[in-house]
Parts: C-alpha cells; sequence; structure tokens
C-alpha cells in the first residue's frame, strides 16, 4: 500500500516541475540543477532527475524523491508529507483514524472562517467591523486575501451555525471554538474582529480576535491550543509570504496580525508574525536551511526589547543570521509604517544592528562596565547563556565575540587535535557493482527475481555487511509479495542512509544505463567472482 502510494505520486507530480515552486531550477544536460536549500549552497548542487523521480545534493548528501523533499522542506514527517501531496494530486487515501479526523478538524475550521467572513462582507452585524478595518487603512482586497471576518455579538452565533452543518458540539469545544459552562455552550469569540490563523499549506488551524467594544478587557484573544493549533510553532501570514520570504531567503519578524496586513499592504510580502510569544525552536524548525536572515521588527516597549532578547537566544543557534530593527519612534510597525512611510522602514532596516550587539547593549546598560566585579559578573552570566548553544562552531564563535567585547583574551576548550581528517562516514563510497545489484533489483521485477535466485552467489560475492543486510531485508520484503519496484522507492525500502545516498547518487548522475545488456555483464561477473571464493574456501 504504502509503495503504491508513493508510486502513484510520483507518476501524476512531476519532480522538476515540483522542487520549481520552490527554488529556481536549470536544465544542464539530461539532468537538471539548482541550488540546494538544505545546506549553505554556493552551486547549484542539487541533481534532479526527471526520468528516475529523484534529487541529490552533491554538497551536503541530502536525497531521495519528491516526498522526501516535501519532509526535508517543509518540516513533515511522512504521512503529512504524503497527505499533502496526495491532496494536490487527487489521490484518495485513507491512513488512520488520527488522520481523517484531522480533516475533519480542517473542514470545520474552514466552515467557521466562512461564517466569520460571510458576517464581516455580507451581514448588518459586520459594519462596525469594516468601519474599524477602513479606519486602521485596510483595504477590500487584503480583507479578502487574508480572510478577515466578525464573531458576531450574540453568546451563540458560531455555534448555532455549525450545529446547522451537523458539527458535533464535543469537536466544536475541542477545536476551542466554543466553550461550555452549566451545560450550556456559548461562542469563544464574540463581538470581535477575526483573523483566521492559516499553517504554510493553506489549512485553517485555529482564531484570533480583536476586540471592537472598549468596555473588553482583553484588546486580542487567540483560541487555546488545539490539535492543530500550538502557538510556538506558528507564524501568522506564512500561507501568503513564504514565497518571498523562501526566494528572498529573509524573513521580518512581527509581533502582531495588524503589522503583517499593513506591511503587505505596503509591499512588504516577506513577514510573518509570532503569536503572544517569542521565537522559538519550532520557529526555527520551519525556518533552517531555507532564509539567511531574520530582522526582528517589535515594539520598542521593554516587553518588545525582552521577546527580542528571547529569540535571538534560540537564533544564535540556528543557521540564521540575526538584525533587530530597532524603532526608537516608541510606535509598533503597523502605526509605524502609516504615519512615516515606507521610506522610513526601509531606512531603519538597512540600519538594523547585528542580533549579537543587540544582545550585548541590552544587558550592558544596566551594569557599570568599569567596575570589575559587574563586569565580570555579567560576563559570566552571558557566557552561560551563550554556552546552551548546541552547535560546537556556533557556540566557540559566539563566546570568542563575547570575550573580545569584553577584552578578554578567549581560550578555547576545544581538542584542536581532535579534528577529523578522514573522510566523512556520511560520503562513504561502497564498492560499484554492490551498489548497482541494489539498484537492478529495486528497478526491474525481472532482474529481482534473477538475483533473488542467486542469492547464494550474490551473498558470497558482496562483501560489505551494511548491503549483505538490506539484500537479505529486501529478499524477506519480496517474499511477503510486497511490490519492491516503484520509481523513487529507494526513500521506502533501503534503510540505511548511506547506501540510500550513494544509490541516488548513481541514478542522478544518469551514467548508468539500466538494461539488460548491463544486467547481464553484472550478473556474469557476480558468477566468475563467486565461483572464485567459493573454491578458495574449499
Amino acid at each position: 500500500m504504502k509503495s503504491d502510494i508513493v508510486q502513484t505520486i510520483m507518476d501524476r507530480i512531476n519532480i522538476v516541475d515540483y522542487i520549481g515552486r520552490y527554488i529556481q531550477v536549470k536544465k544542464v544536460g539530461k539532468n537538471f540543477m539548482a541550488v540546494c536549500p538544505f545546506h549553505n549552497d554556493k552551486g547549484p548542487s542539487l541533481s534532479i532527475s526527471q526520468e528516475k523521480g529523484l534529487y541529490h545534493c552533491f554538497g551536503c548528501g541530502a536525497s531521495g524523491n519528491i516526498i522526501n523533499f516535501v519532509m526535508e522542506y517543509e518540516n513533515l514527517d511522512f504521512k503529512e508529507a504524503v497527505i499533502k501531496l496526495a491532496d494536490e494530486a487527487n489521490i484518495d487515501i485513507n491512513f488512520s483514524n488520527k488522520y481523517t479526523k484531522y480533516s475533519t478538524y480542517y473542514k470545520i475550521n474552514k466552515l467557521a472562517a466562512k461564517y466569520y467572513y460571510n458576517n464581516l462582507v455580507h451581514e448588518e452585524n459586520g459594519q462596525k467591523a469594516l468601519k474599524y478595518l477602513k479606519k486602521r487603512g485596510v483595504d477590500k482586497k487584503i480583507i479578502t486575501k487574508f480572510g478577515l471576518g466578525y464573531a458576531a455579538a450574540q453568546w451563540d452565533d458560531l455555534y448555532n451555525h455549525l450545529r446547522k452543518k451537523d458539527v458535533d458540539t464535543k469537536t466544536m469545544k475541542k477545536l476551542s471554538l466554543i466553550k461550555v459552562s452549566n451545560s450550556k455552550e456559548y461562542d469563544l469569540l464574540r463581538d470581535r474582529l477575526i483573523f483566521p490563523i492559516i499553517n504554510r499549506f493553506g489549512k485553517v488551524i485555529g482564531f484570533g480576535g480583536r476586540r471592537l467594544n472598549k468596555d473588553d478587557n482583553i484588546k486580542y484573544l487567540n483560541i487555546a491550543e488545539t490539535p492543530l493549533f500550538k502557538k510556538s510553532g506558528v507564524l501568522y501570514g506564512i500561507n501568503l509570504t513564504k514565497k518571498e520570504i523562501f526566494s528572498s531567503k529573509e524573513l521580518i519578524l512581527v509581533e502582531g496580525y495588524m503589522d503583517v496586513i499593513t506591511l503587505y499592504q505596503y509591499g512588504i510580502r516577506n513577514s510573518a508574525a509570532i503569536l503572544g510569544t517569542a521565537f522559538t525552536k519550532e520557529h526555527a524548525n520551519i525556518l533552517n536551511n531555507k532564509i539567511d536572515r531574520v530582522f526582528l521588527f517589535f515594539d520598542s516597549d521593554e516587553a518588545g526589547k525582552k521577546a527580542v532578547i528571547r529569540s535571538l537566544k534560540i537564533l544564535f543557534d540556528s543557521n540564521i543570521s540575526s538584525y533587530v530593527i530597532v524603532n526608537n519612534f516608541n510606535k509598533d510597525p503597523d502605526l509605524l509604517l502609516k504615519e512615516k512611510g515606507i521610506e522610513t522602514f526601509e531606512k531603519l532596516k538597512k540600519n538594523a544592528l547585528p542580533g549579537f550587539k543587540f544582545f550585548l547593549d541590552y544587558y550592558k546598560k544596566d551594569i557599570n562596565i568599569n567596575n570589575p566585579n559587574e563586569k565580570v559578573k555579567l560576563y559570566k552570566k552571558l557566557k552561560k547563556i551563550l554556552s546552551e548553544i548546541r552547535d560546537e562552531h556556533l557556540r566557540y564563535e559566539y563566546q570568542k565575540k563575547l570575550a573580545e567585547s569584553f577584552g578578554y583574551k578567549y581560550r578555547s576548550n576545544r581538542n584542536k587535535s581532535g579534528r577529523k581528517n578522514n573522510k566523512n562516514i556520511n560520503n562513504r563510497i561502497y564498492p560499484r557493482n554492490e551498489i548497482l545489484i541494489l539498484i537492478f533489483l529495486l528497478e526491474n521485477k525481472e532482474f529481482a527475481e534473477k538475483i533473488f535466485d542467486l542469492f547464494e552467489e550474490i551473498i558470497c560475492f558482496v562483501r560489505n555487511e551494511k548491503i549483505k543486510q538490506e539484500l537479505e531485508s529486501l529478499k524477506n520484503i519480496f517474499n511477503k509479495g510486497k511490490n519492491l519496484h516503484c520509481k523513487g522507492n529507494v526513500a521506502s525500502y533501503i534503510k540505511n542512509e548511506n547506501i540510500k545516498k550513494n544509490i541516488i547518487s548513481y541514478l542522478t548522475q544518469n551514467k548508468l544505463v539500466i538494461n539488460e545488456k548491463n544486467f547481464n555483464l553484472l550478473i556474469e561477473e557476480i558468477k566468475r567472482k563467486a565461483k572464485i571464493i567459493k573454491n578458495r574456501r574449499f
């Protein structure tokens, strides 16, 4: 079942066209090449074989089929990637009750989003929300683009609407659309401007609301966390801005819904917002290897500065360079753009401080740097913070920079003599003919049958224990009647990552012609050497 789904996806979706949505792809000879998005590639190092449906990077070793690409690029697990691609290819799949349930949750959130949007645009009670948006300078195109809406003031308006659509109360509560008190159901968001929160795949995962009634004590209210919505991993607006973010390799990170909307309306299309939190490891995982720079454009108050510091601590431990747009106008990005114009924003961005300088300045402002005790105490505090950076090389560079900024000579604990001169095991090259056995086996059912018929000679011929293990595993799978022969299937059946990379490297270079003549030549070589080895044993 797994291989059938992979095969169908590979047949229906052209890998070159699909990868071309994310990065620029150029034809070079028979293959297609691109700058690899999975490492800091000067490239192009990523080779894409349209015929095989595979990609391979000669720089970092990233390789696989279209499903592997989506898993890596979008930070998804196998099932999530298959569901995304199957949806695009109009393939009906049913993995488990969990994923069926999630599909239902998305549909319900979409119903709620349509209800809110209709209230804002078509209903009389949405007029005050429209007036508010007009006052904030938000035009109708932007309202539609972001799917903004209005939650009616009635206690159970959304609840009643969804009940008419056969949505049960338990599910509405699970999605934080309603609450239940004293056996009475009521809407969580009422009399509020609504911001649908949409993930990078275009699915509505939650909602946030801004008060329209000044008597309401809570200015902004998000739904509670649900199976779909975890605010620490959400970047608001990324569904609309990811293409520009990834192509420019630059993100302008802000704090609020209206900040993203205003930036977008002013033509700044590479922004996204955090939701009531700082930048997190989950955010970094979404962006790692896809962008080079993050510009933090937060509010200028103390809370905003603390959020910047928390965000920088995460960014220091990523491969993303950080910059801070210092906003001394005491206005949030939304108002700054409207009152000072885009030229002011561009000037502030141009003069942005490197993240590490902002980090040092923030902590140094509260101490007397000429006081030895205060100076040493702060140095130790910051060194401890930077010691939490997991990447050895980044930790070394940041701690070295810290020491120099305090006027100290940095002594590293790194064992310089311990640097590896050997070839990276990840780039290990396995014997060519042994890799060819696997390739022929996986590419053609008739070849596989002949290989398994000669299995004793094959095992005698193969010297590498890891490849022997893979052959044994493939034989067991084949004997159970499973189909090994689908385009790009190495991602499914080869367990050893290094062997998998070697196979894909051969295939993407298109230096191997997989035909009966070459197969027979290989078999003759195997028989000849196996016979010699057997004779030696006796």
